[in-house]
């Protein structure tokens, strides 16, 4: 195996080279313009109250939030920070707390007591002053962070819980008493080079966490969601939202929507499963009020694409809206679909993202993040007819390549919506006309566990934390190892601890940039393989793959072309670049592409026999990439890239699988 890998690296370097010597006649792109990050539009009826920009040292995107009482808890790639929100219009942060490893993905127990983040990239050890780990190595770690955040000014650090495949997202399942806390942690990209993620990779992990004691919180089991294997894109979950007042729970995974029975929250059941030929990644799940409906999400694209216009369409990449049915278990019926209706720029990454219910008197009522796309409200009332009744809209972040920001989260509570910004920080919005959403009031919120909402409120913690207005807002608190107590980093220690995390990324920077150039030209031959099958498919199972594939390659090359634009590298030139290629037969061979004189037979092929010949050559073009994803997954570091690999090796996988099983 080492031989050979250290071979394909060679070879693989050798290419890069070659790629290189074909971008633009002008390497550099100049200098991007940076759009107005005030250059905002909104419907009539949307307000922006606060801005609250990105400060140091947590410098990473920031991602979910959570919220309890009159604070708000705002994932970070680099940590968390929490926020005094008792005056939405000038929300006081209270705490940075620097812990590095994405994605940050956050929830509070609901006594709040105890913050848990989710860990989805390789660390050299559990501890909040890791480096990054090899993901080759069985001693790295990913998984469950526990922090006690009894004191909002230090938290500390209490135990880490190694997961199968790290963290991706999790959701809190409260237990049968109130001392007791079930985490259901969700990931996927397996690969058998990968010690810790083996595949396959067909259910979640269980964490239990005392309340009392969440120092002894363990995985308690790790049941598998998809016995037969599940749909063949399906390697494990994305997101799972729960409803716990119906023992249900609405999972999104790969390429399976599903609902399971949590009436025993340790052995969670599947019992009922959906599949949508629209669908390219199965991201995300939010019920109705009441859990009659739950929407699901499709983020085609992984985030990263510019999927909201025209070419596109308004089934793609969008929300996939289903009624459901409760008799002896609960079903799925299919009503429409949804996607904001304001087509965005082709630098704007767009497509459906995170959202909470707008609990209103009568009807259905969603806020949705849709990064670039901005914050959407929608009326869901009618599931055949959804509406979008309110916006807010950011300009590009760049005018001239597609990079990733926008809002990760956007979340209604107690009044305002706030948007986890990757970007430009914390917004806090206003909508009005959503008629009665004022008589709720809220003791908390994780928005992967609902409840139906009753007017009131119990009561929740006074918003008096001294906060750290006056004071240096640039120092972090930095827990130890689980256990250990913490410290106050001043701000010039604190931003040399994330700049030397950054170098030791950045010393392994050329991989990410040599796997973007070289997986460009790859991709343009999928794209002309699927351009012959238009008019000579035989096949409309296969045909419409195809078009799939032709649709998700050309998104992909892109992001591969906007990130080496806007981080100074050249920029493939897709043609040049694969007609390179197509004279090197060694490059060819090890990256699983067809020769000029298939690609002419193919060109030559109809019906049944196309359909064979384009299985035979794609299923190999397949395997390539997967094998180079695999590659920067191991040596690279950038986050948007390795990120990327992670869904092209999961979505290619699976398209081998529906390839395979369409030929017989």
């Amino acid at each position: 195996m080492g031989d050979t890998t250290n071979r394909t690296r060679r070879l693989l370097r050798t290419a890069a080279t070659a790629v290189f010597a074909t971008t633009l006649s002008v390497a550099y792109l100049p200098g991007a313009v940076q759009a107005d990050p005030d250059d905002i539009e909104t419907s009539d009826n949307m307000t922006l109250l606060s801005n609250t920009p990105k400060q140091a040292p947590l410098e990473g995107f920031n991602s979910d939030i959570a919220f309890w009482g009159d604070y708000a808890f705002q994932g970070n790639y680099d940590g968390f920070r929490i926020w005094d929100i008792s005056k939405p219009k000038d929300p006081e942060l209270v705490t940075q707390v620097l812990c590095p490893g994405g994605q940050g993905d956050v929830s509070v127990s609901e006594d709040g007591s105890l913050l848990f983040m989710s860990v989805d990239s390789p660390r050299s050890d559990d501890s909040c002053s890791s480096t990054s780990g090899s993901i080759l190595s069985p001693d790295s770690w990913e998984g469950m962070r526990i922090f006690d955040i009894s004191d909002l000014e230090s938290p500390d650090y209490v135990k880490a819980v190694r997961t199968d495949c790290g963290s991706h997202t999790h959701t809190l399942i409260p237990g049968e008493d109130e001392g007791t806390n079930y985490l259901y942690v969700s990931s996927y990209g397996p690969n058998s080079r990968f010690p810790n993620c083996q595949p396959p990779h067909d259910g979640i992990s269980v964490v239990e966490v005392p309340t009392d004691d969440p120092a002894s919180a363990a995985v308690v089991s790790e049941p598998v969601l998809f016995p037969d294997g599940g749909n063949p894109r399906t390697s494990g979950c994305h997101d799972i939202t729960a409803y716990p007042e119906r023992d249900l729970a609405a999972g999104a995974c790969m390429g399976d929507g599903i609902l399971m029975d949590i009436s025993d929250p340790v052995n969670p059941e599947v019992v009922e499963r959906v599949q949508d030929s629209n669908f390219a990644f199965w991201h995300s799940a939010t019920f109705n009020d009441d859990g009659s409906k739950v929407i699901f999400t499709d983020e085609l694209g992984g985030g990263g694409a510019a999927t909201c216009n025209e070419a596109v369409g308004p089934n793609r990449g969008a929300n996939a809206i289903f009624d459901i049915a409760y008799g002896d278990t609960a079903s799925l019926d299919f009503r429409s679909y949804y996607k904001i209706p304001r087509y965005q720029e082709d630098t704007e990454n767009c497509v459906a993202h995170n959202g909470s219910i707008i609990p209103v008197v009568k009807g259905d009522v969603m806020v949705q993040a849709w990064y670039q796309g901005g914050v959407s409200v929608f009326d869901f009332t009618d599931s055949d007819n959804p509406e979008e009744i309110a916006y807010f809209d950011r300009g590009p972040i760049d005018d001239d390549n597609l990079v990733l920001g926008g809002s990760w989260s956007a979340y209604y509570y107690n009044g305002h919506i706030y948007s986890s910004d990757i970007t430009q920080g914390l917004d806090v919005l206003k909508v009005r006309g959503t008629k009665g959403d004022n008589r709720v009031k809220m003791d908390f919120l994780n928005a992967q566990t609902q409840y139906e909402s009753t007017p009131g409120r119990s009561g929740s913690r006074p918003g008096n934390a001294p906060g750290l207005d006056g004071k240096d807002v640039t120092s972090a608190v930095v827990p130890a190892a689980p256990g250990a107590s913490a410290q106050v980093v001043p701000a010039p220690q604190a931003e040399r601890m994330v700049a030397q995390s950054r170098q030791d990324m950045a010393d392994h920077s050329d991989h990410d940039a040599m796997f973007m150039s070289m997986m460009v030209p790859h991709h343009y031959q999928a794209i002309l393989m699927a351009q012959l099958a238009e008019d000579r498919m035989a096949d409309p199972q296969l045909a419409a793959l195809a078009d799939r594939m032709l649709l998700e390659q050309q998104l992909e090359i892109d992001v591969m072309q906007g990130w080496q634009g806007a981080n100074g590298h050249p920029v493939t030139d897709e043609v040049a670049a694969y007609e390179r290629m197509l004279a090197d037969p060694a490059m060819r061979e090890q990256m699983g592409m067809a020769s000029p004189e298939q690609m002419q037979q193919l060109a030559e092929a109809e019906g049944a026999a196309f359909d064979a010949l384009f299985v035979e050559l794609m299923v190999p073009h397949h395997e390539g990439a997967i094998d180079m994803a695999v590659e920067e997954i191991i040596f690279g570091s950038d986050v948007t890239v390795q990120q990327l690999a992670t869904d092209m090796m999961v979505t290619q996988s699976v398209q081998i699988d529906q390839m395979q099983r369409l030929a017989g």
